[in-house]
């Protein structure tokens, strides 16, 4: 058998088998050479010499490969425990980031709800106080028996209509709670900024009577219609009266 194949043998089949070279002769010719027995075993010393140099260089070295195999699996165990550490912090970080939202959203909704409780009551009073100012007036003028203190609370309102007349409608847009019942009235009168909460768009895209019927089912009162724009439109009386307390 081939010398190579013979040095991968054990002592006791080596000796039954006969081992050879191939070489060639002047015509080309391969021819099998058989080596001598104290020549085979000379083979077989200096390769195992050879094989232990290889492993003191750490090649084919069971030391080696048992180190090698702990430190793959420390490095495996490293980098497991790492990875759940991360993944608990992210949890952690996560869990945090939902109960900040979750406490802005319930304060949010508390002022909104105090909002709209108190809201009514509050813009309710000043209406009774501006027209008990007006009531009274009249009443006092004829024992004065003088027609100039009369005119002079009408220019007053008057020049309160003309500054209500020029007041554009807008929307307290950090009580919005994106209900989208205005934007459902007039999606160009009423539009959505970057925050989900709506803002006035063109104040022009809609009538009065629209921004009066927002204002009146806002669930948070934010929504403010000022006074009306065109003063063509129908039924503005009753329309600025129901306006008043929004504004």
């Amino acid at each position: 058998m081939p010398i190579d194949a013979w040095l991968q043998l054990d002592e006791a089949e080596s000796d039954r088998k006969v081992p050879f070279i191939w070489a060639e002769d002047a015509a080309h010719q391969l021819h099998r050479l058989v080596i001598s027995r104290s020549m085979a075993w000379l083979c077989r010393d200096r390769l195992s010499y050879w094989t232990t140099l290889q492993e003191f260089g750490g090649l084919n070295n069971e030391h080696v490969r048992v180190a090698t195999q702990q430190v793959s699996a420390e490095a495996e165990a490293e980098l497991k425990q790492a990875l759940e550490a991360q993944a608990a912090q992210h949890a952690q970080a996560l869990e945090a980031v939902r109960a900040g939202a979750a406490r802005e959203a319930m304060q949010r909704l508390t002022a909104v709800l105090l909002d709209t409780e108190a809201g009514p009551l509050g813009v309710t009073a000043p209406p009774a106080t501006a027209s008990a100012p007006v009531t009274p007036p009249p009443s006092a003028t004829p024992p004065a028996t003088e027609t100039a203190p009369a005119p002079t609370p009408k220019p007053a309102v008057v020049e309160q209509e003309e500054e209500d007349e020029d007041e554009e409608p807008w929307v307290d847009s950090a009580l919005c709670t994106s209900c989208n019942d205005c934007v459902i009235i007039n999606p160009r009168l009423f539009v959505y900024d970057d925050n989900k909460q709506v803002v006035v768009g063109d104040p022009k895209a809609g009538s009065f009577a629209e921004i009066v019927k927002a204002a009146e089912g806002c669930p948070s009162k934010c929504i403010h219609p000022g006074s009306p724009l065109d003063p063509s439109e129908p039924d503005l009386e009753a329309l600025r009266e129901r306006a008043r307390r929004f504004n």
